[in-house]
C-alpha cells in the first residue's frame, strides 16, 4: 500500500519523492468481450455521447489495462445514463484473474473513501479505505485492471469514457 505524507489533494510526498494524481488511462489498453472494435473510444479522451462502447447482455465485458499494478485515486465512467450503472458490475485487479467489486451504492470488496458519486453523465469512487491521517492518498487501492460487466440486459448502458486517476512520482 503506498502511504503519502501532506496535507491531502492532489500531491503528496513519501521518502522525498513526490507524488500526483494523473490520469493513467492516457497509455491504456482497453479491451472488450463485445463490441471490441469500439473499447478503445472509452480512452480517446472525449466525454460527450459522441462515441461509446456498450454492452448487449449479462457477461458482456470492458477491460481496462493501466500496465502495471498502481495506486488508483480515483475512477469516473462517463455514461449516457447514469442510473443504468447499477445494472452493472465495476471491479478492480491486480492480476486480471481475481476480481474485487467495487463502486456499489454501499460497501464493495473494495469501498469508495468518499461513496459511490452519480452524477448527470457520471459515475465516480475513490477505491479504498478511509485514511485517518487527512491525506488523502492513504489507503489507496492497487490495480491494474478495471472492469466494468454487465449483469443485466441494457441497452442505454453506452460508456463515453474512463478516466482513471493513479499515484505517480513526479519527474
Amino acid at each position: 500500500m503506498l502511504f503519502l505524507g501532506g496535507c491531502g489533494g492532489t500531491a503528496g510526498q513519501k521518502d522525498n519523492i513526490q507524488y500526483v494524481q494523473v490520469n493513467v488511462t492516457n497509455n491504456s489498453v482497453a479491451t472488450a468481450s463485445y463490441d471490441s472494435s469500439n473499447a478503445l473510444l472509452v480512452l480517446d479522451g472525449d466525454t460527450s455521447f459522441a462515441n461509446f462502447w456498450s454492452g448487449n447482455i449479462p457477461g458482456d465485458n470492458l477491460v481496462i489495462d493501466l500496465g502495471s499494478v498502481m495506486p488508483i485515486a480515483k475512477i469516473t465512467v462517463f455514461l449516457f445514463d447514469p442510473k443504468a450503472s447499477m445494472n452493472q458490475t465495476y471491479g478492480l485487479s491486480k492480476d486480471g484473474v481475481v476480481w474485487r467489486e467495487t463502486m456499489q451504492l454501499s460497501g464493495g470488496e473494495v469501498p469508495c473513501t468518499t461513496g459511490f458519486s452519480i452524477g448527470p453523465t457520471k459515475v465516480s469512487c475513490k477505491p479504498g479505505v478511509a485514511s485517518s491521517s487527512g491525506n488523502a492518498a492513504d489507503g489507496a487501492y492497487q490495480a491494474r485492471y478495471f472492469r466494468i460487466t454487465m449483469n443485466k440486459s441494457n441497452v442505454v448502458f453506452q460508456v463515453y469514457e474512463v478516466e482513471i486517476l493513479g499515484w505517480v512520482a513526479s519527474d
